[in-house]
């Protein structure tokens, strides 16, 4: 978030305020204390002024005490206030459009006071004119001359008047005019200003840092496997917006784990301000290791955590969402578990009354395994411009096509070309490492073009991204070495390895994970010698001298603290 903002009547100012004494950019307003809520303000070196108090000023510290006015209208707290405070609830609606004319009505402090100066002025000079004609009454020359400057004096008394009352009518017309069209705008949510307050507060919330206590708050099995957990903010404070696709970060105190174990899993709704909710499947072994362990994070939740569990969590994040600015069509993909992102956009689309088009595919064995069926089964029924399909690949005897589900296959791109009218969409994907990687090779055959293709990106790369150009090439692998200090260990770089982590768990190192994506800063490791290529961009800060091994690969030779 910004830590100034400028105010003025040009349509680049952070606040807009179309009163026609100010200056395009008028002043820079920024908080000096957020606890006692003291800020700052300095003057662009405008003609009319700013004033504290009553006071011109250059620039000055105030508070909400204070009285700030830029030229012709008052600067209310709502103007800025939700700028610096994102714990603040979102102003109201109405509570916006009656400020707007507040603020447009308000003047500098006695109004325009021209007139009573002029009348003053006037009544001094009679009165001059009165002992002066007086004093020399007895020479009629004088008496004459007296005379014609009285009645000049009049006249120019009399202009002056009826400039400041012409000035004063036009400055009050202005002022009417500017409340109509700013009121009918917030009215058709077209005026700038007003939706730079709003959403200034909002759209760009950094939530909070480090670590916050949530509760659990309820626990709703969605289907086989894949339960919901609803996730209450400890302090009751409201909730920080997020965009849909984005994951929470937890930190789980497992019981037998040395450390902390850190996972990120989806978000799985729409915004609501009490609560997040995460949907998450118990992962079994794998089919190749059956006397495998279940998966460890995922067995906590499902085993161990109830109704008023404690758990900490990082802000939402994540650069796998929704793109809410367009007005293209979408086509959601989800495969199993894949939907919890996919449920978080097709929520936030439908609540918000979008008139987008939207095709939802979403792809399980059978039946068993469809998270949330009755919810997409009211969506498809509820919104016209949304296109349910389930896809079965192996349905049981007694599901039956048109019925328990839309298409007896896997989730394709052969579909798509035989359903979607052009291939013209936003096409956003989270699922099975095999269905990602054949869904985003067929769409980048059929045409679409590589901006319009999203996809999430936690754990095992699910899609094989194409190298940097900077990272080695698989001639040159064979001559980097890679020493790992703590485990004693010294190997020769492998082509086939995505990163530095999955090439050290392939060697039998142990190294700490979480997203295997470059966004939770779990796999940061001290390189004690060479330097690393990133083979994708991150979203935490990473310390000098260190690297997310997880989206790195060696430049050269390297040695790291692990």
């Amino acid at each position: 978030m910004s830590e100034q903002y400028t105010i003025g009547r040009d349509q680049s100012n952070d606040i807009v305020l179309s009163h026609p004494y100010l200056s395009e950019q008028h002043a820079v307003i920024s908080l000096v204390d957020k606890k006692n809520k003291i800020f700052h303000i300095k003057d662009l070196d405008t003609t009319n002024g700013t004033y504290k108090n009553n006071k011109r000023v250059k620039e000055a510290d105030f508070t909400l005490d204070d009285t700030i006015k830029l030229a012709g209208t008052v600067l209310e707290s709502f103007d800025f206030e939700p700028l610096f405070y994102s714990d603040s609830a979102e102003p109201d609606v109405s509570d916006m459009a009656a400020a707007s004319k507040k603020i447009s009505l308000k003047k500098l402090s006695g109004g325009n006071k021209t007139p009573l100066m002029v009348a003053g002025i006037s009544l001094l000079a009679l009165l001059v004119v009165a002992i002066v004609g007086a004093t020399l009454s007895d020479s009629m020359s004088t008496g004459v001359i007296i005379q014609v400057l009285a009645i000049w004096l009049l006249i120019m008394i009399a202009i002056s008047m009826a400039q400041s009352l012409l000035r004063t009518r036009n400055e009050l017309n202005a002022e009417a005019q500017f409340r109509d069209i700013m009121f009918e705008q917030w009215k058709s949510k077209n005026d700038l200003a007003l939706q730079k307050l709003i959403t200034a507060s909002s759209k760009d919330k950094v939530g909070w840092q480090g670590f916050r206590k949530f509760e659990v708050s309820r626990r709703v099995d969605e289907c086989e496997g894949i339960t919901s957990f609803y996730l209450s903010p400890h302090d009751h404070k409201p909730l920080p917006e997020f965009r849909p696709g984005q994951y929470l970060t937890f930190s789980l105190d497992i019981p037998g784990q040395e450390k902390k174990v850190i996972r990120c899993y989806s978000l799985s709704d729409a915004y609501h301000k009490e609560y997040y909710r995460v949907s998450i499947k118990k992962a079994a072994p794998p089919p190749k290791a059956p006397d495998a362990p279940w998966g460890l994070s995922s067995s906590y939740f499902h085993e161990q955590l109830q109704v008023g569990s404690i758990l900490d969590v990082k802000a939402p994040s994540g650069k796998f969402y929704l793109n809410a600015d367009s007005e293209k069509g979408v086509v959601l993909i989800a495969g199993g578990v894949g939907i919890t992102p996919m449920v978080s956009m097709l929520n936030t689309l439908t609540s918000a009354g979008s008139k987008r088009e939207i095709w939802f595919f979403y792809g399980v064995r059978f039946g068993d395994e469809v998270a949330m069926r009755k919810h997409l089964k009211a969506i498809e029924e509820q919104f016209d411009n949304v296109h349910m399909n389930l896809c079965f690949s192996d349905p049981k005897e007694h599901e039956k096509a048109g019925v328990d589900f839309h298409h007896h296959e896997r989730v394709s791109v052969d579909l798509f070309k035989r359903l979607l009218p052009s291939n013209n969409f936003e096409y956003y994907l989270c699922g099975p490492p095999p269905m990602m990687s054949s869904v985003t090779e067929a769409l980048d055959a059929w045409g679409v073009p590589e901006k319009d293709i999203y996809f999430e990106a936690f754990g095992p790369a699910s899609v094989k991204k194409k190298k940097k150009a900077d990272a080695p090439l698989a001639a040159e692998a064979s001559t980097i070495e890679v020493e790992f200090t703590k485990s004693g260990k010294k190997l020769n770089w492998s082509a086939d390895s995505e990163s530095i982590l999955e090439f050290a768990e392939d060697n039998g190192i142990e190294m700490p994970s979480g997203c295997r994506a470059g966004n939770c800063g779990t796999c940061q490791i001290a390189v004690r010698k060479g330097e690393v290529n990133y083979t994708a961009e991150h979203d935490v800060d990473v310390e000098e001298g260190s690297c997310l091994t997880c989206i790195s690969v060696p430049k050269g030779n390297l040695v790291l603290d692990a």
